[in-house]
């Protein structure tokens, strides 16, 4: 018989989205904020840009959890507010390595 999982069921989406916001988190520590996290209900990258957007650090302190690091969540922040769309002074980059250069803006 196996444990059961001591995180809670996480989008993996959103644990990628920690993940590669703090790399030097270890395993336990992003299973710890994984769990303060789904104390205010927030399990998937939608329910982090709600939370993020009305005060996830007020929340966690109304859940007695201790609150984010302001980097953390500025971080956070920029990860989110880039995640649907590349901002237009950032040129693509294909998949052979060859960048393309930027278009000049008038």
């Amino acid at each position: 018989a196996s444990e059961p999982r001591a995180a809670p069921a996480v989008n993996p989406v959103l644990r990628e989205l920690l993940w590669e916001t703090r790399p030097a988190w270890s395993p336990s520590e992003l299973a710890a904020v994984e769990r303060k996290l789904a104390q205010v209900r927030v399990t998937s990258v939608p329910e982090l840009r709600e939370a993020l957007r009305e005060g996830l650090n007020d929340r966690l302190r109304q859940a007695g959890q201790r609150p984010m690091l302001s980097e953390t969540v500025r971080e956070l922040q920029r990860r989110l507010g880039q995640s649907h769309a590349v901002p237009p002074s950032v040129p693509a980059t294909p998949r052979s390595g060859v960048g393309v250069p930027p278009t000049p803006r008038q």
